[in-house]
């Protein structure tokens, strides 16, 4: 349908041959100027509601899926230099939420079905990554899928390109005629968005649009994309302006290739996200050559608590990152945060109460 504009003539019968969720918007394109402003005039006079009646309203539920970031219509972006481990993160992320599973503070309450669009990666990489981390988990409570471009082009079949709109509308009516998926992974958007220019925020447009799409029919989204050169996300900065959480992963202080898989995970913004599960943690694969198993450990990803104690205790703020293998700007975020609730004074010193809460904390493994 890209080929329609403003000026094209259509005809009823061709009108009825279009998708039911574009052939209103289709229509409009075949009106004059003056009935598409009588048009648009009528359909806000049909979609004004009084405040009274919108607090009464019967609306969807919004389900929680994995708790406290996850749930029904979150848009999310995790980002990471390359190699970091975003793809062993987001299939154990998938195979949690269809399993009844956690990851640390994480907490799967309300199991889902998953969509999976996998743009790069081999097929017998992928194939050996989920069976080592779903051997010996239980059986699953939902669907998980899997698109394999190259599984695709093995079949002569086009690969999924979400910069064009015949793929935007393909995916959006097969989630709405799929209604087991809940949860789309687009990894990544590099090999997905194949011919623009993501610096450009006029080329993101009409994928944001085309996100917000599927919000609007409770589809969530975890987009996957490389950090730039600066660490946060490359590109245009647009892509994050109506996302609920960007998640940030990187490698700890002193990393070796040799750790393996291991990575901080950090939310850089995080919509209506509070409590323990908003804390920064560290996340480790164990690979024993059969099974791939995981733990989390919030102290090495910077427990605010420690925190605290190494600054009311003379350690400058400045070493604190290598200290706990954690990023500048938690630490600053915590110090400030303390500051507020009356911990720590402006030079960073025990005030009375953060003494009595902090003073006794063991600091002194952290200097080992």
């Amino acid at each position: 349908m890209s080929n329609i504009t403003e000026n094209t003539e259509l005809s009823s019968s061709t009108l009825e041959t279009l998708p039911e969720e574009t052939s209103q918007q289709i229509y409009m394109l075949t009106l004059n100027n003056e009935d598409r402003i009588a048009a648009i005039a009528e359909i806000l006079s049909k979609s004004t509601i009084d405040m009274e009646s919108f607090v009464e309203m019967a609306l969807p539920e919004i389900k929680m899926y994995l708790h406290p970031w996850l749930k029904r219509g979150t848009l999310a972006l995790v980002y990471a230099k390359r190699g970091v481990g975003k793809t062993w993160f987001c299939l154990l992320i998938m195979l949690i939420l269809t399993r009844n599973l956690s990851i640390g503070k994480w907490k799967t309450e309300h199991p889902v079905g998953c969509l999976y669009i996998d743009g790069e990666m081999s097929a017998s990489e992928l194939q050996e990554r989920i069976r080592g981390l779903s051997r010996g988990m239980p059986d699953p409570h939902a669907s998980l899928s899997l698109i394999s471009a190259e599984l695709m082009h093995r079949k002569h079949f086009p690969v999924p390109n979400i910069a064009q709109e015949c793929w935007r509308k393909g995916m959006y009516r097969f989630l709405r005629e799929h209604p087991q998926y809940r949860v789309l992974v687009l990894d990544n958007l590099t090999s997905l968005t194949s011919g623009i220019d993501e610096n450009e925020k006029q080329e993101w447009d009409a994928i944001n649009q085309w996100l917000l799409s599927l919000r609007f029919i409770g589809i969530a989204v975890i987009m996957v994309h490389h950090a730039g050169k600066s660490g946060t996300q490359r590109g245009s900065s647009a892509r994050e302006d109506n996302i609920d959480i960007s998640i940030e992963l990187s490698s700890p202080n002193n990393y070796k290739a040799a750790d393996g898989a291991v990575f901080n995970v950090e939310f850089k913004k995080a919509r209506g996200v509070h409590g323990e599960g908003a804390e920064n943690f560290t996340l480790r694969l164990h690979n024993d050559g059969d099974n791939i198993t995981w733990t989390t450990d919030t102290t090495s990803g910077g427990n605010r608590d420690v925190i605290v104690a190494l600054l009311g205790n003379g350690t400058h703020q400045r070493d604190i990152p290598d200290l706990l293998s954690c990023n500048k700007s938690w630490v600053s975020k915590v110090k400030n945060a303390a500051i507020k609730d009356g911990y720590l004074n402006e030079d960073s010193t025990f005030t009375t109460v953060g003494k009595e809460r902090y003073g006794a904390l063991d600091i002194d493994r952290y200097y080992e």
